[in-house]
C-alpha cells in the first residue's frame, strides 16, 4: 500500500512524517517554524525535507497517496491558503496547497490543525465508534475539532471549533488575536508563561526565577511552571490551577452547546496532569448543565506525541 506524507505546521515547530494507512509512522522529522520575514524559508525547508524523506525511503512522489497539511486558523480546505493566525505571523496568504501540489504533483489536503486531530481521533483514537465528540488541544494556543453525526464540522467560514477565542473574562488578559479575555489568553501554554511573568514582575514570591536559570531551560515556559508546581512552588500551583479552572469553564460551554458524548483533550499543557485536571473538572461540574454532563465523558487523548502527525495523514485518508 502506498504511504502518505503528513505535514503539521505549528507555532513553534513543523513536523513532517511518512506514514502507512494504518497510522504507523515510518519516518518523522521536525523543523523550527520560521516566522515573519523568514516564513518563505520554512516553505523551502518543508519541500526539502519531504524530498529527503522520499529519497531515504527510495520513493518518488508518485509512490505516495497524497499529502496532508494541518495548520492553525480558519483555513478553507478547498483553497488551502494559510489564513491569518496569531500563532503564525508572516504566513498569511501562503498558498500551501498550490505550492505542494505543483511541486510534487500529488493530491494535497489542507485543514485546521485541531480539525485534523479530531479526524485522527476518529480514525485511530477514542472517537472510532462515537458519532458526536469534540477534540480540544491545549498547547501554544487552544483549538478544537468538532465531529457531529460522524462528520467534521468546518463552519460557514471554516472557523467552527475556535474555542480558544471564546470570551471567558470580558476585558481580561490580552490575547494574540487582539481580543481580551479569550480562553487562549487564560489557559494555553503561552498564557501560563505570561501569567507567571506578570505575577513575578508584580513582586509575587516564587522559586520560578531559579527554575528559569537552570542550564538548558532558557526563557520561562509553561513546562517550567508545571515543573515548579510539581515541586510545590505556591505561585506555580496557583497559576496551573487557574489555567485548569478557566479551561473547565470553556469546556462546560462546549458541553452545554454541543451535547457531545466525549470531549477528548490533548496538547502539551494537558501533560501537566492533575495540576490542571482537578480544577478543570471542578469547573466543568459547576458550570455544565447536569443533563449534557451526565452523558459526556472527559478523556485524555491516547494518540500522544503523534496526534498532529496522524491528524495530517487523516486529511488524506478521509478523502480516499
Amino acid at each position: 500500500m502506498k504511504p502518505i506524507i503528513g505535514i503539521d505546521i505549528g507555532g513553534t515547530k513543523i513536523s513532517i512524517c511518512l506514514a502507512k494507512k494504518d497510522g504507523a509512522i515510518l519516518e518523522k522529522k521536525e523543523l523550527p517554524t520560521r516566522l515573519r520575514a523568514d516564513a518563505k524559508t520554512s516553505i523551502k525547508e518543508i519541500i526539502d525535507t519531504v524530498n529527503l524523506i522520499l529519497f531515504q525511503h527510495r520513493l518518488s512522489p508518485n509512490d505516495i497517496v497524497g499529502i496532508g497539511v494541518s495548520v492553525p486558523g480558519a483555513v478553507s480546505p478547498e483553497k488551502g491558503v494559510i489564513p491569518e493566525s496569531p500563532n503564525l505571523p508572516g504566513w498569511k496568504g501562503v498558498r500551501i496547497k498550490d505550492i505542494l501540489r505543483k511541486k510534487f504533483r500529488r493530491p494535497v489536503f489542507v485543514n485546521n490543525d485541531a480539525n485534523a486531530s479530531a479526524l485522527a481521533e476518529k480514525l485511530f483514537g477514542i472517537g472510532g465508534k462515537v458519532e458526536n465528540f469534540v477534540y480540544v488541544t491545549v498547547s501554544t494556543g487552544i483549538g478544537s475539532g468538532i465531529i457531529l453525526s460522524g462528520k467534521l464540522l468546518n463552519g460557514a467560514s471554516f472557523s467552527a471549533g475556535e474555542i480558544g477565542h471564546t470570551t471567558i473574562i470580558p476585558g481580561g488578559p490580552q490575547c494574540n488575536c487582539g481580543k481580551r479575555g479569550c480562553l487562549e489568553a487564560l489557559s494555553s501554554g503561552t498564557a501560563i508563561a505570561a501569567q507567571a511573568k506578570r505575577m513575578m514582575e508584580a513582586g509575587k514570591f516564587s522559586e520560578l526565577g531559579s527554575y528559569k536559570a537552570k542550564p538548558g531551560n532558557g526563557r520561562l515556559s509553561a513546562e517550567i511552571v508545571a515543573d515548579a508546581a510539581r515541586e510545590g512552588d505556591p505561585l506555580a500551583v496557583q497559576i496551573m490551577r487557574n489555567a485548569g479552572h478557566f479551561l473547565g469553564i470553556g469546556l462546560a460551554n462546549v458541553i452545554n452547546i454541543l451535547n457531545p458524548e466525549i470531549v477528548v483533550l490533548g496538547g502539551g499543557v494537558m501533560k501537566a496532569g492533575d495540576l490542571v485536571w482537578k480544577s478543570m473538572e471542578q469547573a466543568i461540574k459547576r458550570e455544565a448543565w447536569p443533563g449534557p454532563l451526565k452523558v459526556c465523558k472527559i478523556m485524555r487523548s491516547k494518540l500522544g506525541e503523534h496526534c498532529g502527525d496522524l491528524g495530517a495523514i487523516s486529511l488524506v485518508l478521509m478523502e480516499q
